[in-house]
């Protein structure tokens, strides 16, 4: 989990799983680690393909890259949905595109 607090919005609480969010904190750390430069703005863009949930993360403002993750869960909720995850100097805030 991050370090500074995380702000998420109500609907993010409802209809995402704790841990498919503390999954997707995860991989916003690898990629604090992987670039020298880590963009403010990961987005997350969930979908299906056959049992499984494929996690697509695409790094918006910092050359723009594509990450293909799998997470094995329940994904109904998920599908088709967009996640951004920002990080600001003292904070996090997670919340859907249509949320933005």
């Amino acid at each position: 989990m991050p370090k500074k607090p995380m702000f998420t919005t109500y609907d993010i609480v409802l209809k995402i799983a704790p841990d498919v969010i503390q999954y997707c904190w995860q991989i916003v750390e690898n990629h604090k680690q992987l670039f020298e430069n880590p963009d403010y703005l990961q987005v997350f863009k969930f979908e299906a393909s056959n049992d499984m949930l494929i996690i697509k993360v695409f790094q918006e403002e910092y050359p723009t890259t594509i990450y293909f993750y799998d997470y094995r869960e329940e994904f109904k909720n998920f599908i088709n949905e967009t996640i951004y995850f920002f990080e600001y100097p003292d904070s996090y805030q997670v919340l859907f595109s249509y949320e933005y």
